[in-house]
């Protein structure tokens, strides 16, 4: 941009300058990872070799790891549904299914079940032990009402009579009958021993 003054002089010299700070907002954006993996034949032995498939999250699988990191976090930390993300989704030109999207956060809860363990386990070890249950309403579709979950909080205190604040160190909650697919409990011993998922089946 060429600046002029009053007289249309434009051999202007700089003497200082003044700063204005806008926050703005990029959106999140969706994109799509295509990996291709060509044939090769061998003219000499007429072998045919490929390079191996990508490891996925989920095989065979459409989501990436980051989307989905950003479903379950938005699920269970930022408390959005997953009807809703599904048309927040669909809004950016996606489709995905609730069902769908529910099938991911099970397999997701998979891959973290052994994680879960590992905070369970450091827990439980620790001198005292301090829990809550909380109930909270949730939608159950369908019925036209909302039922009654649980959120189990547990905490751990290192030091016994210091005076020591307990230090919270995660949570776990059943946020519908599905739960036991979707959710990382710590004190489920069971959760190691289910069969590793291998196929997701697309809606």
């Amino acid at each position: 941009m060429i600046l002029s003054t009053s007289c249309g002089g434009t051999h202007l010299v700089k003497l200082g300058e003044d700063i204005t700070e806008v926050l703005e907002k990029i959106p999140a954006r969706l994109k799509v990872i295509r990996h291709v993996r060509p044939k090769l034949s061998c003219r000499a032995c007429e072998t045919i070799t490929q390079a191996p498939s990508p490891d996925l999250p989920i095989e065979k699988g459409r989501p990436g790891p980051g989307l989905l990191a950003h479903v379950v976090v938005s699920k269970y930390l930022d408390g959005l549904p997953l009807y809703r993300q599904s048309a927040i989704l669909a809004r950016e030109g996606v489709e995905i299914e609730r069902a769908t999207l529910a099938d991911w956060v099970g397999h997701t809860a998979w891959w973290l079940a052994p994680l879960a363990t590992m905070i369970g386990a450091h827990v439980r070890t620790g001198p005292v032990i301090h829990t809550d249950d909380t109930p909270v309403p949730l939608l159950s579709p369908g019925l036209g009402r909302t039922r009654t979950g649980r959120l189990w909080c547990i905490w751990r205190t290192s030091e016994v009579g210091r005076g020591r604040v307990p230090r919270l160190l995660g949570t776990a909650s059943v946020p519908t009958a599905r739960a036991s697919a979707h959710a990382i409990i710590w004190l489920d011993s069971k959760a190691l021993s289910r069969p590793m998922p291998t196929q997701v089946t697309q809606h």
